[in-house]
């Protein structure tokens, strides 16, 4: 086989020790941390198209930069991302404006290597698990879910298609959106983003355009004494979810 393979950390299967601490050893330690210093010095080499991007058998970079073209701001999960060998990469495809926030997920003493070794990066997370819950909800035409809140979870939504109409009412009195409300609308031809509810903040949606594949990540397991309902015409949030969409 020629060229190296695993992620440059052995140059070939021979080299692979049969049993030993695996990635908690100083061989896969020290081989990878000079692998993403010689990426770190490839990111900052003055060329018109920055040589760290060119990387075999990865579309990441291309992928990121197609995402950033559609906003300003760029959130990646990259499960099994190492010590960060990807990041580089992608941070080196995306124009200046864009933001980036890089979230690896790992083992533990993997996660250890990287936090050292990007101790003064502040836009990439390691996290040695996945978030608490993540689900999926399948939405058809016309369908309506409101009112609930949290007083503990916070949820997460991102659409994945379809067009959903998204409300949210702040119920917490120290907040200065106090009792204010928010109707947008998420999904296909929308602006990408994912969306934070916060405890208090009571939250429904609406399906414009189905089927809608809405995914959620919630900062807890299910808890229904934590599933507080309101009626979906409560008279003291004004939002009408029958109405139409506005004509202009």
């Amino acid at each position: 086989m020629k060229g190296p393979i695993w992620e440059g950390v052995y140059a070939s299967f021979v080299d692979v020790p049969v049993t030993g601490p695996g990635f908690s050893g100083e061989i896969w330690r020290n081989n990878s941390l000079k692998k993403i210093s010689h990426f770190r010095e490839l990111s900052v080499a003055e060329h018109s198209i920055p040589p760290v991007t060119i990387n075999r058998d990865s579309l990441l970079p291309i992928l990121t930069a197609f995402v950033s073209a559609e906003g300003s701001s760029v959130v990646l999960l990259d499960y099994g991302g190492g010590i960060g060998f990807s990041y580089y990469q992608v941070q080196s495809s995306l124009p200046e404006r864009a933001i980036l926030k890089f979230h690896i997920v790992e083992l533990e003493d993997v996660c250890r290597v990287g936090r050292e070794f990007f101790v003064d990066t502040p836009n990439i997370f390691f996290h040695e698990s996945l978030p608490d819950v993540w689900s999926h909800s399948l939405l058809f035409n016309g369908v309506i879910k409101a009112w609930h809140f949290h007083r503990i979870q916070t949820d997460w939504w991102y659409v994945a298609s379809g067009v959903l109409r998204v409300g949210l009412y702040d119920m917490r009195p120290d907040s200065s959106t106090f009792k204010k409300t928010m109707d947008f609308l998420m999904g296909d031809l929308q602006q990408s983003q994912v969306v934070k509810k916060p405890p208090g903040v009571a939250h429904g949606c609406k399906t414009i355009q189905g089927p809608v594949n809405l995914f959620y990540v919630t900062s807890h397991v299910y808890n229904p004494d934590d599933e507080i309902r309101i009626a979906y015409n409560d008279p003291e949030m004004n939002f009408d979810w029958l109405k139409g969409p506005e004509i202009k």
